[in-house]
C-alpha cells in the first residue's frame, strides 16, 4: 500500500521536518538523527517520482502527426459501472473520434448504451458484467483473433487481440482490469500483480508492436509496475509528462491530493 502515497508522504516528512527545524530542534545528536532520516525519507520518495515528473526525461517521443497509417487513436475509460451518464462518454468519443475504443466496469446497460458506436466501430469483444470488472472494445480497425480472457481469476475478464492498422501493420492490444488489493474482503495485490506478470511475460518475445492498457489499478511507480516493465520490455509515456491521475474523476482536478491509481499504456 505505500507505493501509492509517495508523493503525499515525501510533502508529510519534509513539512515536519522542516517545521522541527525551525521551531522545535535543539539541535542535540539525536536531533541530527531524526532530520537525517526524514532527508533520506523525501529523498527516496522524490527518487521515485522523479520518472513521473514534467522536468524527467520523455521516454516514448510524440506520435507524428495525424493521417499517418502507420498510427491510430485510442480512447481508455473507466466508466464506474454505477455511473450512468452515458451521454457523456458519447460525447467525448465524438469529439476525440478514436479508433479504437476501451471501456471498462461494462455492465449490460453500459453495453446497451455503447452499441450505439458500432455504426462507426463495427468490430466489437464485449464482456458485461454486473461486478465491476466488465470490459468492451470496440474498433474501426480490423481485429485479429480477438480473445476474452480469465488469466487468474474467473470473474475478472481480459481482452487480448491483434489489430490492422491502414497501412497493413498489425498490433497487439492487451487490454486489461485486475482486481485492486481490497482489505476489507482479505485480499492482498497478489491476483492484480500476476495477472500483470503474466502478461508481460507473455509478450517478453512478442514481434508485432505491442500496446497495454486499461485501468492496472496500481500506480506508475509502484514495484509491480516497475516488475511488469521489465519483463515486457516495454515503454512508459508517462515517463517525463507529469502526473496523469485517472481515478477517481473527481477528485483528478486535484491532481496531487488524490491517492489515485493511474492507468498506463505500455508500447514498444
Amino acid at each position: 500500500m505505500w507505493d501509492f502515497p509517495r508523493a503525499h508522504i515525501a510533502t508529510v516528512a519534509a513539512l515536519s521536518g522542516g517545521l522541527y527545524a525551525l521551531f522545535f530542534c535543539a539541535w542535540q545528536w539525536y536531533e541530527w538523527l531524526f532530520l537525517s532520516v526524514v532527508i533520506l525519507c523525501v529523498v527516496w520518495q522524490c527518487y521515485k517520482i522523479f520518472p513521473y515528473t514534467l522536468i524527467a526525461p520523455v521516454q516514448v517521443k510524440q506520435t507524428r502527426l495525424p493521417g499517418d497509417d502507420s498510427a491510430f487513436r485510442l480512447v481508455i475509460t473507466n466508466v464506474l459501472m454505477q455511473n450512468r451518464q452515458y451521454h457523456r462518454l458519447l460525447t467525448v468519443v465524438q469529439e476525440v473520434d478514436p479508433d479504437v475504443i476501451l471501456a471498462v466496469e461494462i455492465d449490460t446497460g453500459w453495453s446497451e448504451q455503447l452499441q450505439s458506436l458500432e455504426r462507426t466501430h463495427p468490430y466489437v469483444v464485449c464482456q458485461p458484467q454486473d461486478n465491476m470488472y466488465g470490459i468492451m472494445l470496440l474498433s474501426r480497425l480490423p481485429l485479429i483473433e480477438p480473445q476474452i480472457r480469465f488469466m487468474v481469476q474467473d470473474d475478472i475478464p481480459s481482452i487480448h487481440t491483434g489489430i490492422v492498422l491502414r497501412n497493413g501493420t498489425q498490433v497487439v492490444l492487451h487490454g486489461l482490469h485486475p482486481r485492486p488489493p481490497e482489505p476489507l474482503r482479505d485480499q492482498d495485490a497478489t491476483p492484480r500483480d500476476a495477472e500483470l506478470v503474466l502478461v508481460g511475460r507473455d509478450i517478453q518475445d512478442e514481434k508485432d508492436p505491442v500496446i497495454v492498457a486499461g485501468d492496472l489499478n496500481d500506480v506508475a511507480w509502484s514495484h509491480t509496475t516497475e516488475l511488469f516493465l521489465r519483463l515486457s520490455h516495454l515503454l512508459d509515456p508517462r515517463k517525463g509528462r507529469g502526473f496523469y491521475n485517472t481515478y477517481n474523476a473527481n477528485l483528478c482536478g486535484f491532481a496531487f491530493l488524490s491517492t489515485t491509481s493511474s492507468t498506463p499504456i505500455a508500447s514498444n
